[in-house]
């Protein structure tokens, strides 16, 4: 609790804590920590030395980044690590030992026992300083200006550490949700847990739970009155598509709500889906925004006849966009891949997924339409320049039999668009048609389910059973809505069954 408070009391972000940890009454041995100076317990150079330390935690390059960004508080003493030559009183830096210095961010004066050399200037606030700040070279026994070890050197020479080191130097908001999410899981590491999940503090659960359960009844309604739910599912498949298991960037964290990530070419035009979702926002000031994207997305399966998701909810807000980039292609090149089926692979594996739920997730093409001014894969625009099954009044698209199937055009995967079954894999195809102007949509990505051996075991499994289809898309669904989420509660909050 004192680590996480003196952070935010610096002016770093506030992270979401768990208590009720068990005392140890035993020592580990000596030697865990990391150097700062060669030789580095033996590995390589300080990048090696780092991976094997930090990685021992079950940390990868990102964390160990974030978390050496915590350099912007604090000294090195040389009667403490000896990293440098700076001491205790005035034998410490212009920065350190000088009374007159202001040290902390708010502009207030002190900094408690005067000496040693600080990483940054204003080294009891907690900013990006650390990245940003000017480094002449390694100067870790100068006994003037600031501090910069071989162990800090390597997140500039490193080219993976790299990457972050220069994100982090280029958005303080990126560092500092990078950071809490690195801290929260360094204060969990071998933590016993009093109560099973810990104790948040502060944190109205019911409350929550009871505006989930209001904002989902008036979801439905919206969505069974405006027939929008095509496009709330790929709102929240955007949002989640974007992780990636290695880096553990992106995910369901409601990032695509930010006008940068929403301007992303495979957004195109998701500014709407954000815009119907506003409302609820409002009147569910609560609920964070990518629960309501998710939410919204499930439930629009559940009314369109597909199967009730078995959801959680909590999730923490992002403020920061992944890279653009990490969705599927429809059509070659396929960001370089030989073929479709490579491209889905190395797409949905980086997400920690396997065949089965590349067909499953495929799946939800039973739903929706494809439109020449979005993704530009059919030559099927808005309005009257869509086909028979998209821009005939006249046509049922929902599966109850209703009429009505919101703004007209583009090109559907099949003809009841507002339906959600398994006649994705049951609808008989001529051949690739995504460019007609008429009748069904079928790209070559979608061609690579039948193509690919190992593919067309499930996408013929789900064209002969529409409850395995329903069983296998249910839990990849879920699994996808939770791809990379922080929960505000560990465990996240459910709330009871639909039955509507």
């Amino acid at each position: 609790m004192a680590s996480a408070e003196a952070i935010h009391l610096a002016g770093g972000p506030k992270i979401a804590m768990r208590y009720g940890r068990l005392d140890a009454e035993s020592v580990p041995a000596e030697g865990f920590l990391p150097d700062a100076h060669p030789p580095f317990h033996g590995e390589k150079d300080a990048a090696a030395h780092l991976r094997r330390v930090f990685g021992r935690m079950g940390f990868g390059d990102r964390e160990i980044v974030a978390l050496s960004g915590a350099h912007t508080l604090g000294r090195a003493f040389a009667e403490r690590s000896g990293a440098t030559s700076s001491g205790y009183g005035k034998k410490g830096t212009e920065f350190t030992s000088n009374p007159k210095h202001v040290a902390r961010g708010d502009g207030k004066a002190g900094f408690g026992m005067a000496g040693g050399q600080a990483w940054t200037e204003k080294w009891l606030s907690f900013d990006n300083s650390y990245f940003t700040q000017a480094r002449p070279g390694l100067n870790h026994d100068s006994g003037k200006g600031s501090l910069w070890l071989p162990s800090d050197d390597a997140l500039k020479t490193d080219p993976s550490f790299r990457t972050f080191y220069d994100q982090y130097a280029a958005s303080q908001e990126r560092f500092f949700a990078d950071y809490a999410d690195a801290h929260r899981q360094l204060s969990e590491l071998g933590s016993q847990w009093a109560v099973p999940g810990g104790i948040v503090l502060d944190f109205d659960v019911a409350g929550y739970r009871a505006q989930l359960s209001k904002c989902r009844g008036d979801l439905r309604a919206f969505i069974d009155a405006e027939n929008c739910n095509p496009i709330l599912v790929r709102l929240a498949w955007h949002d989640s598509g974007t992780f990636d298991a290695f880096r553990r960037t992106g995910g369901a964290n409601g990032s695509i709500r930010l006008k940068g990530e929403l301007k992303h070419g495979a957004n195109a035009g998701l500014s709407k889906a954000v815009g119907y979702l506003r409302d609820f926002k409002k009147k569910y000031p609560m609920i964070s925004w990518a629960d309501l994207m998710q939410m919204a997305s499930a439930e629009s399966i559940h009314l369109a006849g597909g199967p009730e998701i078995p959801m959680r909810y909590g999730r923490v807000d992002a403020d920061f966009s992944p890279a653009e980039g990490n969705l599927p292609d429809a059509h070659p090149p396929f960001h370089g891949e030989k073929d479709a089926a490579t491209h889905l692979r190395c797409i949905f594996y980086r997400m920690g997924f396997g065949d089965r739920e590349i067909v499953a997730l495929s799946g939800a093409h039973t739903l929706g339409r494809a439109f020449a001014e979005r993704s530009g894969a059919t030559s099927s625009g808005y309005g009257k320049k869509g086909t028979e099954f998209t821009s005939n009044p006249k046509h049922v698209a929902r599966g109850d039999g209703k009429a009505g199937f919101g703004m007209a055009g583009g090109q559907a995967w099949t003809e009841k668009w507002l339906s959600f079954d398994n006649s994705y894999f049951t609808q008989a195809r001529s051949g690739l048609n995504h460019d007609s102007g008429k009748g069904s949509l079928w790209l070559p990505s979608d061609d690579a389910l039948k193509t690919d051996p190992s593919f067309r075991a499930f996408y013929e499994l789900y064209a002969a059973s529409k409850e395995a289809f329903f069983l296998d898309y249910a839990d990849a669904h879920r699994q996808l809505s939770e791809l990379g989420s922080r929960w505000v509660v560990e465990g996240g909050i459910t709330i009871p069954t639909s039955k509507l």
